[in-house]
């Protein structure tokens, strides 16, 4: 087996272990379960994301021990396509979180974002580079090469910009944390597991207002590898 065939070979094997975590996920019984993301829709973030209430802190407990058993499972398999050698790069990793948890969940949601403040000759050097390559995709990127074309007229070689990748949707949960005795907010990870009593249920937080101080892009694009990518003057 040549290194592509393993790669591939490798690809499937974490395809697979997102989907058997996610199918557990969904198939187990549960007093409430939320679905934020389905596996294997993402190259880039390839994992699923689901927030679930266990019925007991035993039923938590042991839904984490099996979804921690795939991914150990998964893990030795492609130790042993590479011939014996731990590479993390290869390896999959799993966030599974466990909370103890009274009353309601707030789920909240934002935009996860990358940001780096670079001069206008660093933007129009990353942005050529990103032409050249939507021009190695075989699927229709003329909206793409359009916008970037479009906006690097704007931009001054001595400015300085804010380059911004949106990288996601970050997930957190709010609750009463019974130990602490105060409300917490945690991280959703890939996997959020929940236990509590009758009345532990995930409500949807409310919406916030839009900041009436969000920035005006001077152009943005949806690139392949990076997602939805825009550059704006920062404030001083």
């Amino acid at each position: 087996m040549n290194t592509q065939e393993k790669r591939e070979k490798i690809r499937e094997i974490r395809e697979k272990c997102h989907t058997d975590i996610f199918n557990l996920l969904c198939q187990c019984s549960c007093t409430d379960r939320k679905i934020l993301k389905q596996p294997n829709v993402s190259r880039l973030h390839p994992a699923g994301k689901v927030v679930i209430v266990m019925p007991s802190q035993t039923d938590a407990q042991m839904l984490r021990d099996s979804c921690q058993e795939i991914v150990s499972r998964t893990n030795n398999d492609i130790i042993l396509l590479l011939g014996g050698k731990k590479d993390p790069y290869f390896l999959v990793k799993y966030k599974i979180t466990l909370h103890h948890a009274y009353d309601k969940i707030l789920l909240s949601t934002s935009e996860a974002v990358t940001r780096k403040k670079l001069s206008g000759m660093e933007i129009t050097e990353f942005f050529q580079k990103q032409l050249l390559e939507l021009q190695q995709y075989e699927g229709d990127m003329s909206r793409e090469v359009f916008a970037i074309q479009n906006g690097l007229p704007h931009i001054q070689p001595n400015g300085i910009y804010m380059l911004a990748k949106h990288t996601g949707t970050s997930y957190r949960l709010t609750y009463f944390d019974s130990v602490q005795r105060k409300r917490v907010q945690r991280n959703v990870g890939q996997v959020a597991i929940i236990y509590g009593d009758e009345k532990t249920i995930i409500g949807q937080h409310p919406l916030r207002k839009k900041r009436s101080d969000s920035v005006e892009p001077i152009f943005s694009a949806e690139l392949p590898v990076w997602g939805h990518t825009y550059v704006y003057i920062p404030q001083r």
